[in-house]
Formats: C-alpha cells, structure tokens, sequence
C-alpha cells in the first residue's frame, strides 16, 4: 500500500514538474498571453503627396506619431490593417509608398505590400510580431501617395510587462534611465 502512495506522489511530483519545463513553458506562455488592445487611427496625405514629409530624412522628414507605447511595458504588434477611403480589395490603392517605424527608427512595416497599400492585412504570430521597448513611439511615413488620401490603420498590440526568464541578465535594466544595475 505504501509503494502504491509513493507511486502516485511521485507521479504527481513528476507531472507538475513537467508542466514547468521549458517545453511546456511556451505553451502556457502562448495560454497567458494578454487581451491585445485596439488601437485606430487615421493619417492623410498632404498637398505633396506625403505623411510626415517623406523618407528623405530632412528638415521636413517628420514621422507622424500613431501610438506610445507605455513605460511600463513592452508592445508586441499582432495585427495592422490599413484601409484607404473609397479603395476596396477589388480597387485596391497602390500609389506610393508607406513605412511604419519605431522613434528609434527601427523599421516595423514597408507597404506596398505585393503592390497593395491598401486594404491590407498583416498579421503576425506572437514572437516573430513587430515590438516596441518601453517609451517608443510607433510612427509613419508616406511619400509619392496621392493627394488628401485618408489612411485608417487598425492595430492589435499585446502589452507584455515585467521581465522573461529568458531576458540577458544585462539587458533586463537597459531601458531604465540611470539604472546600471545587473543583476546576479
């Protein structure tokens, strides 16, 4: 009786320990993964034909603002969608170029896609997702477009918080201002 007791207790020891191996640890990551939020918003096209005065990189380069991501999390985005008013999957707009980017200036987007600005939907898996640190801004660019052209853009974007088991011990403090600290 005691041997079936020592049994069942080392096979509920085992199983739970299973649950945490790094295997199992992906999939209950993916399980907790947040609610995403929805983020909308609109840009147009000025008088010549650009967001944020083109990807030239002058005085009158200016990425246009979208969204920030908060201070105390990280920003995965999962989904955009880019509509233009009037264009349909069977008129699709294709007239120009587009890029979304961090304030950082790491590229997120590139459009056209395939030839097509818009509609389009890009979707993307949770790690392999465009990201944003704590504090960065995802922008936009646009040149060659037409005049007055509105652009809806539709975002889903998971916030993630806090720091992975899998973070380098010398990157879980770099994006904090004045912080040296590393951890042991």
């Amino acid at each position: 009786m005691n041997d079936n007791i020592g049994d069942l207790i080392r096979d509920a020891v085992n199983g739970i320990g299973n649950i945490f191996m790094k295997g199992n640890r992906d999939v209950i990551t993916t399980l907790r993964q947040p609610t995403p939020i929805k983020i909308t918003r609109v840009v147009t096209s000025d008088s010549g034909g650009f967001i944020g005065g083109g990807f030239s990189g002058g005085v009158n380069s200016r990425p246009v603002p979208l969204w920030e991501c908060p201070m105390s999390h990280e920003a995965w985005i999962n989904r955009l969608v880019v509509e233009a008013i009037t264009y349909m999957p069977s008129n699709p707009y294709t007239t120009g170029n587009i890029k979304l980017l961090s304030s950082t200036g790491n590229s997120i987007y590139f459009l056209p896609i395939s030839g097509v600005i818009a509609p389009i939907v890009i979707t993307e898996g949770r790690l392999s997702a465009p990201h944003l640190n704590s504090g960065e801004y995802l922008s936009i660019l646009g040149e060659g477009l037409l005049v007055s052209i509105q652009f809806k853009l539709d975002m889903q974007i998971v916030l993630v918080s806090g720091v992975s088991s899998d973070t380098p011990r010398q990157m879980i403090y770099s994006n904090v201002p004045g912080n040296v600290e590393v951890l042991d």
